[in-house]
């Protein structure tokens, strides 16, 4: 099969995800459905290998009953809709800085994918395998940090109010980030457990399905995921049933692990986890953090900001969800040496609203941040440096012929007649 049908079949399971999302209901925004979309590709292979069934022509069989399923609920929708976030207050611009942000992170180099060892990341990415080539799970991590990139662009906007080209400037340069950026298209788990993590968050305080989804899709990621889970959950205040949906998704997953316990590749997720802890559990933390600062300061200062933002949320924020789950992932990150990420993004929503006092200062910087990382990130990709260029250009020059025409049309209105 040649290249061009790889990417026809991958296109096309993607967009089948897109329209099965309608069916869970969770939100007319592109986050919302790419929430769901994420969630629906982690479920069906879930399920299909759990009957060994995990092969190209169940999967599209599975994709097509729920196509089926989601047609049906758009012909007859619910009576009741509970969202309390259902629709935004406000018509979402489209961010054309965060969109070039994810270009740049769509063209980065290929690098060892080794870390796809979990949950959620792995299903999606073996269901993508199966049905385009192995080559394109490379490209599954994309989605996670479109989702990251789209609700940070959401909540400063909606939660925040932060002005249109403040949130757009916010999110783009979080998504560009070093670790974010470098790693969210070869799929890596930290980029899911930030996006799931801000999920939680965000989906908690509503009380709908939304986030017993949000809260099983967390605990799935890593090893570790159960513990962000729980800091989302308990800052949130939520109800028992999102940690029972956390709860009967960790068990799915030791089951699922104890049942292809002779055939896996890799150690079975609960060993995985006691060895996680005896080699990591502040085993080394003093040189962890010696090294980490000086690998923040050098590749990524922007971030290092974020996570010193969320080390100080209790006394930065007043809002419930973020004033104490920002400083708990940042200590639950200290503690099992893990990734920052999710610490990481907290601390970017918990910079919101000191950001919209002082907004053109915020502006500037946040755009300085965002052109230094991109300029970053042309110079680490060189050979593919040519196409970057193409993709950025031609997202960011309506932008540029907007701001012209909107400055001839003023100096034309100043114009005595």
């Amino acid at each position: 099969m040649t290249t061009l049908a790889h990417i026809v079949l991958a296109v096309l399971w993607l967009l089948g995800l897109w329209v099965v999302a309608r069916l869970l209901d969770g939100g007319p925004r592109a986050a919302d459905r790419l929430r769901d979309m994420l969630a629906i590709g982690t479920a069906i292979p879930l399920v299909l290998g759990f009957l060994h069934l995990l092969r190209w022509p169940f999967l599209w069989l599975a994709l097509f009953a729920c196509v089926a399923g989601a047609y049906v609920r758009a012909v007859r929708p619910p009576k009741h809709r509970s969202h309390l976030r259902a629709e935004p207050r406000f018509a979402e611009p489209v961010p054309y800085l965060l969109l070039a942000a994810l270009a740049l992170a769509a063209c980065a180099p290929a690098i060892s994918a080794h870390a796809v060892a979990w949950g959620a990341p792995q299903l999606f990415a073996r269901a993508l395998s199966a049905i385009a080539a192995p080559g394109a799970a490379a490209w599954s991590g994309l989605g996670a940090l479109s989702l990251l990139g789209l609700r940070l662009y959401a909540w400063a906007r909606e939660g925040a109010a932060l002005p249109t080209r403040l949130a757009d400037a916010l999110a783009a340069a979080t998504v560009c980030i070093f670790p974010l950026a470098l790693f969210g298209r070869p799929l890596q788990s930290d980029v899911w457990l930030a996006a799931f993590f801000v999920e939680v968050l965000w989906s908690a305080p509503v009380d709908d399905l939304t986030v017993l989804r949000s809260a099983a899709m967390c605990a799935l990621v890593t090893p570790f995921g159960w513990l962000y889970a729980s800091v989302g959950l308990a800052a949130s205040r939520a109800r028992a049933r999102a940690w029972i949906a956390a709860g009967i998704a960790i068990a799915i997953w030791a089951l699922h692990g104890a049942i292809l316990w002779h055939g896996a590749l890799a150690p079975h997720w609960g060993v995985e986890i006691v060895h996680a802890f005896r080699a990591h559990a502040f085993t080394h933390a003093g040189a962890a953090l010696r090294f980490g600062f000086a690998g923040a300061v050098r590749f990524a200062p922007l971030g290092l900001l974020f996570v010193l933002a969320a080390f100080a949320s209790p006394a930065l924020t007043r809002e419930a969800p973020l004033r104490f789950a920002a400083i708990g992932a940042a200590l639950v990150a200290l503690f099992v040496q893990s990734a920052f990420d999710p610490a990481m993004v907290a601390g970017a929503l918990v910079l919101a609203p000191p950001a919209l006092r002082y907004a053109r200062l915020a502006l500037i910087l946040l755009v300085v941040a965002f052109g230094g990382e991109a300029l970053r990130m042309l110079l680490s990709y060189r050979e593919g440096a040519f196409v970057v260029l193409a993709l950025v250009a031609a997202i960011v020059t309506p932008v540029g012929i907007g701001y012209l025409r909107r400055f001839m049309k003023q100096r034309v209105s100043l114009q005595p007649s």
